[in-house]
């Protein structure tokens, strides 16, 4: 098993010391960072998340993996080579109402931020009310809702729904992301884009700045 799938089980088995030195591991072996956020712990959280919406694990096992992950990602944060460019633009992100998963949304604002993004987190659990009321106060380019489980897409819907109702002048671009969706979900509810990784969303978010 290479370091990167050992790294991945490391989190689905809530393994937070192997997560930190597996990590650190694969630094040493100068893989990229990149891959080891998204192959070894996007892709090992997912799992967890499935498992949480399954009920095969339950809050303590998600919180003791997301803290294991949060750890890693700022292990390997530094390793990222900053886009020196000017800023690129104004983003707001959050995780939709029933939803506590912070991991994806951590990992996406992390990148956008050094890829010159001024970026500001709505937190966990936020109701579509209050994504419109934020972006009221502050003109956001792009707002990013972020969903892991399946039974909190509704709640995405919801927040789709009320940000383009909002009468916002200049309305922001809306992106979503998250283990269930697809681009099918994305194009019923109106969002501009949906980001399938942590550097696909970037790379979407970018083109909505660029009018494609």
């Amino acid at each position: 098993m290479n370091t990167l799938n050992e790294l991945k089980q490391a989190v689905i088995q809530c393994r937070t010391d192997d997560v930190l030195s597996l990590t650190k591991q694969a630094l040493e072996q100068n893989t990229e960072p990149g891959r080891i956020i998204q192959e070894g712990l996007v892709a090992g959280i997912q799992d967890v998340g499935e498992k949480f919406a399954q009920g095969i694990y339950f809050l303590p096992e998600l919180l003791v993996a997301g803290q294991g992950v949060q750890e890693a990602v700022d292990m390997v944060e530094p390793h990222i080579p900053p886009n020196a460019a000017k800023r690129t633009g104004s983003f707001l992100i959050g995780t939709v109402r029933g939803d506590i998963h912070d991991i994806g949304k951590n990992i996406v604002s992390m990148i956008l931020k050094v890829n010159g993004w001024e970026v500001d987190d709505a937190g966990v659990d936020v109701e579509a009310q209050a994504f419109c009321a934020m972006a009221a106060e502050k003109h956001y380019d792009v707002i990013g809702l972020s969903g892991l489980l399946t039974m909190t897409m509704g709640a995405m819907e919801e927040a789709v729904k009320a940000l383009k109702e909002s009468g916002l002048d200049p309305a922001p671009k809306i992106m979503i992301g998250g283990a269930p969706l697809t681009q099918e979900f994305c194009n019923k509810i109106g969002a501009d884009a949906i980001g399938f990784d942590a550097w696909d969303a970037v790379t979407k978010a970018q083109a909505l700045m660029q009018g494609q």
